[in-house]
């Protein structure tokens, strides 16, 4: 197996040991609240902190490895026609600085200390940033000849744009981290929570730009209808996210970082801006996959999920409560897409197929956990129990989905979506480390 695959398999595991890390965190979080007699066994502070454990596993450790690192591993070189991606020292270590991050932050169950949670990122934002580096350096000059710009599938240009965009954010990231690591009178949680909070929104970003392409390759694929105009609709999203990134940068350079602002936010004309065009490409996917053949499989109803807590759930929390407060509905977006590129490739990856049955009770399992949390559907406390039990149930059923899978001894052949399926991985075997050499 390339190193790449390695490296794109191990992001994929690092972000199932992450999603279960933190849903062990919002589960005993959550608990405290239903039994109270639990507060005796931990201090207030370290009751909050399981919170922000969550959040950080989720987003930094379960959404962007699994986003970026493992499905970029997997599948850049193959849709460039490509036998790895360049520079694979500097993408091991990119990888490597994920994981030791992963480590420091699951330490903050135990140890409260904010220098662990600064390191934690900084380490997150390194590897980031260099692997931002890499895809970039091997969209560029690791095509092979004849491959161009216009023929490069959505998926492709999402991690270019994501890449951009890191580049543009991650910098700054880093240098408020060193500052706050260089200076440790300034370092206190609430300073660090603040910190955090100004930078959620631009990597949810990030990561909102390649699961809208996943989103784009599986519909376009299991509707049999390509996706015209594709240039039009790279450039606009490309344009409406980076001038949105260049208001949150205005704004962040307006403030003094050693004085934060609970309020501080993107300006709402640019996140309204955001919306509408998420709201006309999801509309526009969806007008297109009901004109194909309908094709309800699993990663069909993932790509639905996904839809509707971008295009129902971002408008209602945002409407609701805040801008600062709409980060979980978009996580389970995102979780969704994940999910939807996973059983999608799922063949690809590990070259065997899920059974239908399993897949899609797992993605209703999920599909109602996450409607609980996310507080679309509200009973009080006891509805974030359940969403937590339904989850935890999510958890289960994924795993029973790999093991069924496992089991299954059935060649696979090398496009099994059917006519739909026209992009360069499909026309390399199942799985795509069987693959000796790619013939540029």
């Amino acid at each position: 197996m390339s190193c790449h695959y390695r490296l794109g398999m191990g992001a994929l595991l690092l972000a199932v040991l992450a999603g279960t890390s933190g849903s062990l965190a919002i589960l005993l979080y959550k608990l405290t609240e239903l039994i109270p007699a639990l507060h005796l066994l931990l201090y207030p502070n370290h009751l909050q902190e399981l919170s922000q454990v969550h959040a950080r596993m989720m987003i930094f450790y379960c959404l962007q490895p699994a986003l970026i690192v493992g499905f970029g591993n997997w599948f850049i070189p193959a849709l460039i026609s490509s036998n790895r991606m360049l520079f694979p020292t500097v993408n091991t270590f990119a990888f490597l600085l994920l994981s030791i991050g992963f480590i420091f932050n699951f330490t903050t169950f135990f140890d409260q200390d904010p220098s662990l949670v600064i390191t934690s990122l900084l380490l997150w934002s390194a590897g980031n940033l260099l692997f931002s580096i890499v895809v970039l350096i091997t969209i560029i000059n690791g095509r092979a000849r004849g491959v161009a710009y216009s023929s490069l599938s959505f998926f492709v240009w999402g991690q270019v744009i994501s890449a951009f965009i890191s580049l543009m954010i991650i910098p700054i990231f880093l240098a408020v981290l060193t500052h706050l690591y260089m200076s440790p009178i300034l370092i206190s949680s609430a300073r660090l929570a603040l910190v955090i909070n100004q930078f959620i929104y631009p990597c949810m970003i990030i990561l909102m730009v390649p699961a809208l392409s996943i989103v784009f390759n599986i519909l376009s694929t299991l509707s049999s209808k390509p996706v015209r105009f594709k240039g039009w609709v790279v450039g606009l999203l490309g344009f409406v996210i980076i001038n949105v990134v260049v208001c949150w940068q205005k704004k962040i350079f307006l403030e003094h970082f050693a004085q934060f602002h609970q309020h501080t936010r993107v300006g709402t004309l640019s996140a309204d801006l955001l919306y509408i065009l998420f709201f006309l490409l999801q509309f526009y996917l969806l007008f297109k996959f009901v004109c194909g053949r309908l094709r309800f499989f699993t990663p069909v109803l993932w790509c639905i999920g996904f839809m509707v807590f971008m295009v129902i759930g971002w408008l209602y929390q945002g409407v609701t409560f805040s801008l600062e407060q709409i980060h979980s509905c978009l996580s389970y977006a995102l979780l969704m897409s994940v999910f939807a590129g996973f059983y999608f490739w799922m063949g690809k990856i590990i070259g065997r197929m899920y059974s239908e049955n399993l897949g899609k009770c797992h993605f209703f399992i999920t599909f109602i956990g996450s409607l609980f949390l996310s507080n679309l559907i509200s009973l009080g406390k006891i509805s974030i129990m359940i969403g937590v039990v339904f989850m935890c149930a999510s958890l289960l059923a994924f795993i029973l989905v790999i093991l069924n899978a496992l089991r299954n001894n059935i060649h696979l052949p090398n496009n099994y979506w059917g006519r739909g399926a026209i992009t360069p991985e499909w026309n390399l075997s199942s799985p795509l480390s069987l693959n000796k050499e790619i013939k540029l």
